[in-house]
């Protein structure tokens, strides 16, 4: 999905400022064991979160609230 795959980049990119690795090289690496970090971890599931987000919101789902 074009929407999910545009807001992951652009999470993504502000985080690599922060990052020793980009997120997107570590998120769909080959080696899982490279998430095991808190830092790639937690960059890569709110990464995600948004990307779902925005994926969500442009087939119309709108939440009353969003938490987490």
């Amino acid at each position: 999905f074009p929407v999910f795959a545009e807001a992951f980049d652009a999470v993504s990119a502000g985080l690599d400022e922060h990052l020793d690795r980009p997120l997107r090289e570590v998120a769909w690496g080959q080696n899982a064991s490279d998430l095991d970090g808190t830092a790639y971890a937690q960059s890569a599931l709110f990464a995600y979160e948004v990307a779902l987000f925005q994926l969500l919101a442009s087939w119309g789902v709108t939440p009353d609230l969003v938490a987490g």
